[in-house]
């Protein structure tokens, strides 16, 4: 039916003189003549455009959508999900492989978009276009024989010193860089950094502090037996930071025990796999989405952990993330039990929680009189339904958990 209508809207206009445009469902319901197709699931609605002798602009999500995220730095500013790095953007070809040199001439070029539920200010905007915009500029306005990344990164310094002139903020991811980080057989946490270009110098501290020139520099995977957060950077020749991720892992108890989950996460937000609780390893602060945060909808979390030998622990703490505009909900009710043969448990502490007044991760900690276990389950229930007034209301809610410490 929505089809049809859209058929009979885009005929109308055409009487009208008016030339219709529209996303690339359109198709779907047959295209009225001179209607123009933006292609954004992909490349094959404007493909399909083309051939069928339609005009059509590219703006396919993989490559044009400045609402993703820009890089895996944990720190980046909440966005609508996925990832378009600056070198993606630039290194996209508008014009199709399969269409020919004739239907080449339909495609009138290719928009960005910048969808802003999740961008509060213009500040924000600003840091999600650029440098993006500028490389999607190039792709536009050259040829592909002529485009060069490395090139452009060195004319990028230039243009982003107009846009401290300006007033313009932009984002310094422009080396993918990444940092994976894993125990090895010493007991201790091994990190690697990659997505190096140009051989520039990559400098690293375990603090938590920026690098600066006078930081350590990476030249091979590194090691450390402590918590830590490491954080590693580009520098450019004058000391500015031109792309940085960082990584926190906590060493606790937790991670000698076997773990397993009686409520396996949702298939979309288990990227870590499901032991990525267990793990070590600190989620984002401000985004749900990464390798670290898993995600259930309308289930509750139950972690089990199995000692080899009884342990002593006194406290228990975790992150919960809280988004509702998201249908994200910090939990109704967090509870500890213990068992002895992993059968039979004994609720130690059930807490009712009280809603967070700001968004993102939460904390959320155990405090009791240190004991010996073996066996210990944390229970996180959500809210039955969302609460009327709020976004998704009477919907089941999502809760996302993170690493969860044992000392």
């Amino acid at each position: 039916m929505q089809s049809y209508f859209v058929h009979r809207v885009s005929n109308y206009l055409v009487k009208k003189g008016r030339k219709p445009i529209g996303w690339d469902e359109i198709l779907e319901g047959g295209l009225a003549p001179n209607t123009i197709v933006m292609s954004w699931r992909g490349v094959q609605g404007g493909i399909d455009a083309v051939k069928l002798g339609h005009q059509s602009i590219m703006t396919p999500g993989t490559h044009c959508y400045f609402d993703h995220y820009q890089s895996s730095d944990p720190n980046e500013p909440l966005a609508w999900g996925g990832l378009t790095a600056l070198e993606t953007v630039y290194n996209y070809n508008p014009i199709p492989d399969q269409i020919t040199k004739e239907q080449a001439t339909l495609v009138l070029g290719a928009q960005a978009n910048l969808w802003t539920e999740f961008i509060p200010d213009f500040t924000q905007a600003s840091y999600m276009i650029f440098p993006r915009l500028s490389a999607l500029s190039e792709v536009v306005w050259s040829y592909p024989e002529v485009r060069d990344y490395p090139d452009f990164l060195k004319r990028l310094k230039n243009m982003t010193d107009r846009f401290k002139i300006k007033g313009i903020t932009y984002s310094n991811h422009w080396y993918e860089l990444s940092m994976t980080s894993s125990p090895n057989k010493n007991g201790e946490w091994l990190f690697i950094v990659s997505g190096l270009k140009e051989q520039l110098p990559v400098y690293y501290t375990m603090d938590g502090s920026l690098p600066n020139k006078n930081s350590a520099i990476y030249t091979r995977p590194f090691t450390t037996k402590n918590s830590a957060t490491i954080t590693a950077a580009i520098l450019d020749e004058n000391g500015n930071i031109r792309d940085k991720v960082n990584k926190t892992i906590f060493v606790h108890k937790g991670l000698d025990a076997k773990f397993h989950q009686e409520n396996p996460p949702s298939k979309y937000y288990r990227k870590g796999g499901d032991s990525s609780c267990a793990n070590g390893i600190q989620g984002a602060d401000n985004r749900f989405s990464d390798d670290e945060w898993l995600g259930w909808n309308g289930r509750s979390f139950v972690g089990v952990y199995e000692f080899d030998t009884e342990t002593e622990i006194s406290s228990i703490s975790t992150r919960f993330f809280h988004q509702p505009k998201s249908w994200i909900w910090y939990p109704e009710s967090v509870s500890l039990a213990v068992s002895e043969d992993g059968k039979n448990y004994k609720v130690i502490s059930l807490e009712k929680v009280a809603l967070p007044l700001k968004d993102g991760a939460i904390p959320f900690t155990f405090h009791f009189e240190k004991q010996k276990l073996k066996f210990l389950k944390i229970i996180a229930n959500p809210y039955t339904l969302i609460p009327p007034g709020h976004v998704g209301e009477g919907k089941n809610p999502w809760i996302f958990v993170d690493e969860v410490r044992i000392d």
